[in-house]
């Protein structure tokens, strides 16, 4: 699955000048973060299980 562009990353993943990338897989959904300069090196990703979540879909 790619990475889907989040925008904005949510509060307490938003330290520095980053941007944040989230994928799903194996019913999980990845946040990615990594920074906005240069190579956007990897940072960190935090994974949310599939009972931590709940997804809505806005048009």
């Amino acid at each position: 699955m790619p990475h889907i562009d989040m925008g904005a990353c949510p509060d307490a993943l938003a330290v520095g000048d980053v941007c944040c990338r989230i994928t799903g897989n194996n019913d999980a959904l990845h946040i990615c973060v990594l920074e906005t300069q240069g190579d956007q090196m990897l940072m960190k990703v935090h994974t949310f299980y599939e009972n931590e979540f709940q997804l809505t879909f806005n048009r």
